[in-house]
């Protein structure tokens, strides 16, 4: 269990760390890092490639930590040590989002993590990502 962890959360650093605004925006021969902010987000690629880009990044950038997340719920389905198993599932979202904040692929920079945060929430405890979008509605 503890090396299946191991490899879950090492796995959902380097999925995290995919900086897929860069990606796009290379194949567009655009360098985002020099366009707009300088972020590598979903709003700067929309800046630089515009708003189907910017969906596709956005889509991706949530999936990226979702997904662990969600593959956490299948490794840890019990308490471990006392530890609730929602724990390790919010951990393996928490460790995308690292990788989108501190990318190897990016010198050890990265973008602010937002989509990315969603992404982990939306994997690790949906009810909790509806409520918080369906409250967010009336404002």
């Amino acid at each position: 269990m503890k090396v299946h962890l191991l490899l879950l959360y090492i796995g959902s650093y380097l999925c995290g760390a995919i900086p897929f605004g860069v990606v796009f925006a290379k194949l567009k021969g655009v360098d985002l890092l020099k366009v707009g902010s300088g972020n590598i987000g979903a709003t700067n690629v929309g800046r630089a490639l515009g708003v189907k880009f910017a969906l596709l990044v956005f889509a991706l950038d949530v999936a990226k930590a979702a997904g662990p997340a969600i593959a956490a719920r299948f490794v840890v389905t019990t308490a471990l040590h006392g530890v609730p198993a929602q724990m390790f599932w919010f951990l393996a979202g928490l460790m995308a989002v690292f990788g989108h904040c501190v990318s190897p692929f990016l010198r050890f920079k990265g973008g602010k993590g937002v989509s990315t945060a969603l992404g982990m929430v939306i994997g690790a405890a949906p009810a909790v990502a509806a409520w918080c979008f369906c409250s967010s509605l009336g404002t």
